[in-house]
């Protein structure tokens, strides 16, 4: 059994998985809230995410079946920034404040500097 050494996964990585797992949430939640009727409601807040992952999977993913850097970043983008865009309309100001700027920073660490992949 091959054993994965600790410089295979920084805390840039579990920051970044975090980033991402609460970015659903927040895409699930605003669905949630956005529809006017129950029919509305379930759908946007169960489609929601399952675009989420679907555009993830396909684009993002570390082993994505389209491994095509552009659209990794505009998926990671897109996806994330719509993410902190929902957390406004869900969050108390601050909070809201608070996950954009984790999103951001951590998005560009991931690209740039001593966490860059």
């Amino acid at each position: 059994m091959a054993q994965v050494g600790a410089s295979d996964v920084t805390f840039n990585d579990v920051v970044a998985f975090l980033v991402e797992v609460a970015a659903l949430l927040v895409l699930s939640a605003w669905g949630f809230r956005a529809g006017s009727s129950l029919v509305p409601k379930v759908l946007l807040g169960l489609g929601t995410p399952a675009g989420a992952i679907a555009l993830w999977g396909l684009f993002a993913a570390a082993r994505s079946v389209f491994a095509v850097p552009a659209a990794r970043l505009a998926v990671k983008v897109l996806l994330l920034g719509a993410a902190a865009l929902a957390s406004f309309t869900l969050l108390p100001i601050g909070w809201a404040i608070a996950f954009t700027i984790i999103v951001a920073v951590n998005t560009v660490l991931l690209y740039v500097g001593p966490f860059a992949r």
